[in-house]
């Protein structure tokens, strides 16, 4: 029986000292080997935010400028320049990829100025606290941002360090991954498709504006499709961290509904229950939240290739609304 005990006892030692030297391993590798990298989408979002940031060094004069920041949804559902004819500001197009999530918010901060209002149309999972990594967001932390991932506290570096070492990088080279890089930034859209997919076509603004036609298939595949609702609402660390920085830094924030897509409960009460219950999430914690969730109803001829992206007609219409709301509630 003693053995037993002592045999029991080393193999949890054991275990605990070779667990422990794993994660400081992973998280050596996080803080300092460069040339990290998973996938191609995770490579093709770096591209675009990149590109994002150039656009918003250029073009971001502070106090007259409204930042529009959010996934695809505002990517591809934004004409900035009806939201400026409308509201007469200087307006920026930081829509990205809803899959990065809360970390959105941890990117945007580096591309904001003093005066700046930024305007949150988010997709409805981006500000809500998650309890697992998304792939995408995981992926671009520990490839491309190393100062976010060193400011996290303890608990959230062990999820880092766990996806690091369970899911293991394609690449510890930096060569390796500058030439998939410089493959990105040069390819040559196949199709009219492909363009829309390509950061070379977008606007000055950040705007996608190749997207005139609509894949009609994608679309009659998920018109029967019933609305997503979260189980848990509750805003995230990093969102409540954002609207703390940018008000100490002299910048307002404005959260509205996502353009919602014609689902097939979106009229129900349990949908309007939601959207209430949603909007509230930002009210009890004294963030400002604008407009109403059935002016940001959207009709299955506005969208493009999927229920988070609008063509060119929609994104048209979805500007103007846009446009009005932040007249009526931002800047008078």
């Amino acid at each position: 029986m003693k053995k037993y005990k002592i045999f029991f006892l080393t193999t949890i030692l054991l275990t605990a000292i070779l667990t422990s030297f794993l994660f400081i391993i992973g998280d050596y590798c996080i803080k300092n080997v460069d040339g990290l990298y998973y996938k191609q989408d995770e490579l093709a979002i770096f591209v675009w935010l990149r590109k994002k940031e150039k656009i918003s060094a250029k073009l971001n004069k502070g106090e007259n400028t409204i930042v529009l920041i959010a996934g695809s949804s505002v990517l591809f559902g934004t004409n900035s320049y009806i939201i400026e004819n409308i509201t007469g500001k200087n307006i920026i197009n930081l829509g990205t990829h809803a899959g990065l999530t809360d970390y959105l918010f941890i990117w945007a901060q580096k591309n904001l100025k003093k005066g700046n209002i930024v305007v949150v149309p988010a997709e409805f999972g981006t500000c809500i606290e998650y309890n697992s990594l998304s792939d995408l967001k995981a992926n671009y932390v520990i490839a491309n941002d190393k100062d976010a991932y060193r400011s996290f506290d303890f608990m959230t570096k062990l999820k880092y360090i766990n996806y690091f070492l369970t899911n293991m990088p394609k690449s510890f080279s930096v060569k390796k991954k500058n030439e998939q890089i410089e493959k990105l930034e040069n390819r040559i859209p196949q199709n009219k498709w492909d363009k829309m997919y390509d950061h070379k076509y977008w606007n000055a603004k950040g705007d996608v504006i190749v997207h005139n036609a609509q894949k009609t298939e994608d679309i009659n595949k998920i018109e029967n499709f019933y609305f997503k609702k979260y189980k848990k609402l509750k805003l995230s660390k990093n969102f409540i961290n954002f609207v703390k920085w940018c008000k100490d830094n002299d910048i307002e924030v404005y959260v509205t509904y996502p353009m919602i897509f014609p689902y097939k409960d979106r009229g129900s009460q349990e949908a309007k229950e939601y959207y209430e219950n949603y909007k509230n999430l930002f009210i009890d914690n004294n963030i400002n939240f604008i407009g109403k969730a059935e002016d940001s109803f959207m009709e299955k001829e506005d969208f493009l290739d999927g229920e988070s992206h609008l063509n060119k007609n929609g994104a048209d219409k979805r500007s103007v609304y846009l446009g009005n709301l932040i007249n009526k509630y931002i800047l008078n």
